[in-house]
């Protein structure tokens, strides 16, 4: 996967920011709220400056470029799962399925990609492969 690094930011919090969408958006698919994680979720943008600040210093343009992040996961009652994510210009739609057992849920992407997110009460935090979670809520 290529990406555009963006001028204003250090490159490691472009990657850190693109890997947490990513991760959160896996985090997503496996979130389950009333034991059902079939639903809509939403990147918290709150909560993931917050952590990129407590990684790197404190950056401008980290809130722009949260500013320009967005990112859905929607686990289907099919099992499929897709998610559609966006920053500073750049889109990127991803669909594979999902299943959960107890508070994991597990993605497998179309691409043969996976990922794991556990389930925080209507949270799903998800762990990217750099380490850095990313916190989904239901909508």
């Amino acid at each position: 996967m290529t990406t555009t690094k963006l001028a204003l930011l250090p490159t490691n919090a472009t990657q850190i920011l693109f890997e947490t969408a990513i991760a959160t958006v896996l985090a997503l698919s496996l979130l389950g709220c009333g034991g059902n994680p079939a639903g809509t979720y939403e990147i918290d943008k709150a909560a993931m400056q917050a952590a990129m600040e407590a990684e790197i210093a404190p950056n401008p343009m980290v809130g722009a470029m949260l500013d320009s992040l967005r990112a859905t996961l929607t686990l289907a009652a099919d099992g499929s799962v897709a998610m559609n994510l966006s920053i500073a210009g750049q889109s990127r739609k991803m669909t594979g399925t999902w299943s959960a057992s107890g508070d994991t849920v597990t993605l497998i992407w179309k691409d043969g990609n996976t990922g794991i997110a556990t389930i925080d009460g209507s949270n799903l935090r998800v762990n990217s492969p750099s380490g850095e979670e990313m916190i989904m809520v239901r909508q």
